[in-house]
């Protein structure tokens, strides 16, 4: 491969992984958000 396939597909590959994972964490996110208030005893402001 040359150098320029190589460094479209590690871009095809890093925008694919980064495509995938955003939803990912921002529901994992919204579903520890209860936890996270417990624990450090925030409130609904203090969170958002």
């Amino acid at each position: 491969m040359t150098a320029e396939k190589v460094n479209k597909l590690t871009v095809f590959i890093v925008s694919t992984v980064a495509v995938i994972f955003t939803p990912i964490m921002g529901s994992s996110i919204n579903i520890a958000l209860p936890a996270i208030a417990q624990e450090f005893s925030a409130n609904a402001i203090l969170l958002s």
